[in-house]
């Protein structure tokens, strides 16, 4: 599982794009339980049976629901093209004189002119490009210019509703738990038993929270860094004068770091920064277990590597 984390955090290392790939995939995954939810809701509320509406009801009341039944006459002149090669027909209630367009679908046969049917479909809201096409009201007819209906299309079935509801939540579940842990997949090992450490750190990488001056910070993911201990403090710093200072590292834990493909030894450690005044965590990772193992004896014991 944490490997299959590590490659959802790799995504983490493409934050600074406009769009984090993480909050758009969340925002797609969400997009697709909203969907899920309302077709499902939609289906439990309407029993799979359109509400049957009069067109004077539709324009003056609403309807309860989004899958709705009219009756009308299809009128000859009044046809309005769409986006695509749809089309929207007028459909005239005589009794009470107002017309409501229908949008078909592209490819669609189109019902004759002067015939009165009786169609069904899902209701929506005329945009603003649409009204501009729409007549206005005129010689006592009075026209929908709120709503439309879409022939033919209906609520999702409700399985697949709720099989939308479930993927877009598992996908959610990854990018959630990698995105709240800043894109560190951690996971402790123990320390094993006779290694002996390297004589020297050689080249390190470290996630955390840097600091530059008084007011500039910004979080690192796998930055290379290099670690030294002066003046009774640690000092870690990246490229560009980044940097994050601490005194003594607490709940120092040994294990590895999953980034994509990549997996290397790793220390997890939190300590008070000096900047700032304020805890936070540090990810240290190493070229092997020899150097993990002296940054692990050092850092504990606050010696100088």
């Amino acid at each position: 599982m944490n490997r299959f984390l590590g490659w959802v955090a790799r995504l983490g290392q493409l934050r600074k794009q406009a769009i984090p790939p993480h909050l758009l995939l969340l925002i797609l995954c969400m997009s697709g339980f909203t969907w899920g939810l309302g077709n499902y809701l939609e289906s439990r509320q309407s029993g799979g049976q359109p509400q049957a509406l009069t067109q004077l009801q539709l324009l003056e009341q609403g309807a309860q629901q989004s899958y709705v039944q009219i009756n009308g006459t299809v009128l000859a002149d009044g046809q309005v093209t769409g986006e695509g090669h749809t089309v929207y027909l007028p459909l005239l209630e005589d009794a009470s004189k107002v017309i409501t367009y229908v949008r078909l679908p592209e490819g669609g046969e189109l019902p004759k002119a002067g015939v009165t049917y009786q169609l069904s479909g899902l209701v929506s809201f005329v945009n603003a490009d649409l009204e501009k096409q729409l007549p206005k009201d005129q010689s006592g007819l009075r026209f929908n210019r709120n709503q439309y209906v879409n022939y033919g299309e209906r609520p999702a079935d409700p399985r697949w509703a709720v099989a939308a509801m479930l993927v877009s939540l598992l996908c959610s579940w990854p990018l959630l738990v990698t995105w709240f842990s800043h894109y560190l997949v951690f996971q402790a090992v123990a320390l094993p038993e006779g290694d002996k450490p390297a004589k020297k750190l050689g080249k390190i990488w470290a996630s955390a929270r840097f600091f530059r001056g008084k007011k500039e910070k910004q979080r690192f993911l796998e930055a290379p860094a290099s670690l030294v201990h002066k003046e009774g403090e640690w000092v870690l710093e990246v490229e560009g004068d980044w940097q994050a200072r601490f005194e003594e590292a607490q709940n120092v834990k040994a294990g590895t770091l999953f980034l994509g493909s990549q997996e290397r030894p790793a220390l997890r450690f939190d300590a008070l920064e000096k900047t700032r005044g304020k805890r936070q965590l540090f990810v240290l990772t190493f070229a092997n277990e020899a150097e993990r193992l002296l940054a692990y004896q050092t850092i504990s014991n606050a010696g100088t590597p």
